[in-house]
């Protein structure tokens, strides 16, 4: 009762365009605020069903209050809906309540783009045959949002699309080129969001619009859709920026339209994904040896990366990439060095352990004057293996199997002791080898 007197007071104190806000006559702003008091005092003790009796009132006698009742008055539909199973009929006048509450929250407040994103988001929940209706929401609120659109807004609104497609309703090409233009705005709002928990909720849906579109689109799919917009305006950098990246999302690195591509952005715009794109395909085709350069140039151009918390990690993968086509071509001096580079950026690199000690594996005997000299690098390689397993024990059966191999090539005991060497001592492998290791059978 002190509350309500102490809002009575408040409201004779006011001006007439701030009364205005709390209903059309003195009568009616006292309700408003009486229920305004009460609908907010049961939702606070999560009494629901009493709080949406008082709300009403608020929205009946003051609907301009505060936006406010209108976030609030969602949830206390959505509630209501929920706990509504067996009444088809009353549940379908309560989702058209939930309709007219957005309705009414775009009169009174504007906000139109973000309010069409929820709303649509809820119909086609509540109302999944009504997919159609849902996506033109979806696609007004994208118009008037652009990159402000919400995360869950565009998640609802590429699996809006998919059941469209479902329903024959659009064609698959259509939910190849809504896929970047979604993904885009997630990309940019875990770039540039100040908040870490909003960045976290946009990388979240950048991830999930990913999955759906795996299950959308194949690489012929891919190939269909995009090769007459490439052939269309082959000299678009950002077009070409987004026909490799889907192309490398789906793994479609062995098609010719690939290289295409990938080589006109390498030649517009050179860049590490470009170079790195080149690469894998001439993996895939099994030319490794060609790859080598564009995989280095890859490691080079990481440094003009924008996010810049990828670059060592991407420096990595594409300087052991190299390593591991020189490891198949019996480069093995060239691709110790790679490993050494990787090491240099990630001391903690199982994987590059891993290549330094293939390298030794393979290339032991280069080195030495007698039979335990050409022996030695095998000592060395496990020295390697048992490193890689203490920085990444997910390495252990790789290793295990490598160091059973490297074990089976040991030099014999009598080899080693006719020139001084016993189990323990230590022994330095020289040339490019260069470790200092010690003896064992």
């Amino acid at each position: 009762m002190k509350k309500l007197m102490l809002a009575v007071a408040i409201l004779v104190s006011v001006s007439a365009l701030n009364a205005q806000k709390f209903g059309a006559s003195p009568e009616d702003s006292l309700e408003c605020i009486k229920n305004l008091s009460l609908y907010q005092d049961y939702y606070r003790q999560k009494q629901y069903d009493e709080s949406l009796t008082y709300w009403r009132n608020v929205y009946k006698y003051c609907p301009k209050v505060s936006k406010g009742i209108y976030i609030k008055g969602v949830k206390l539909y959505e509630k209501k809906i929920k706990k509504t199973k067996d009444d088809k009929a009353l549940k379908e006048l309560l989702i058209d309540t939930l309709m007219l509450v957005y309705d009414a929250r775009v009169e009174h407040f504007g906000e139109r783009g973000l309010v069409l994103g929820r709303k649509a988001a809820d119909m086609v929940q509540h109302r999944p045959a009504e997919v159609e209706a849902a996506y033109k929401m979806f696609e007004e609120s994208l118009q008037l949002q652009g990159n402000d659109m919400e995360a869950g807004a565009l998640v609802y609104m590429y699996q809006t699309r998919y059941k469209m497609f479902k329903k024959e309703l659009c064609t698959k090409d259509d939910l190849i080129d809504l896929y970047p233009r979604l993904k885009a705005i997630a990309d940019y709002n875990v770039k540039n969001s100040k908040r870490e928990k909003t960045k976290e909720n946009y990388k979240k849906t950048g991830n999930n619009l990913l999955e759906f579109f795996k299950q959308v689109a194949d690489c012929a799919d891919l190939v269909k859709a995009f090769t007459p917009k490439y052939e269309k305006d082959p000299e678009n950098i950002e077009q070409l920026k987004e026909i490799l990246s889907l192309l490398n999302t789906k793994e479609c690195d062995d098609v010719d339209f690939y290289i295409t591509v990938a080589k006109k952005l390498q030649e517009k715009e050179p860049s590490a994904v470009a170079a790195w794109s080149i690469a894998n395909w001439y993996v895939k085709k099994k030319d490794c040896s060609t790859a080598i350069p564009f995989y280095e140039e890859a490691f080079k151009l990481a440094d003009n990366m924008e996010e810049k918390e990828e670059i060592a990690p991407f420096k990595v993968k594409a300087i052991l990439r190299a390593g591991l086509c020189q490891l198949s071509a019996g480069q093995y001096s060239s691709a110790k060095q790679k490993a050494l580079k990787a090491l240099a950026i990630e001391p903690n690199s199982g994987d590059a352990f891993m290549m330094l000690g293939d390298a030794y594996l393979g290339g032991a005997n280069t080195w030495g004057e007698n039979a335990c000299e050409k022996g030695a690098g095998y000592w060395a390689a496990v020295d390697k293996y048992q490193i890689a397993v203490s920085k990444d024990p997910s390495l252990r059966e790789s290793a295990n199997n490598k160091i059973s191999k490297a074990k089976s090539r040991y030099p014999e005991k009598s080899e080693c002791f006719f020139i001084g060497k016993n189990e323990g001592d230590e022994i330095k492998v020289g040339s490019w080898i260069n470790e200092t290791t010690k003896v064992r059978f």
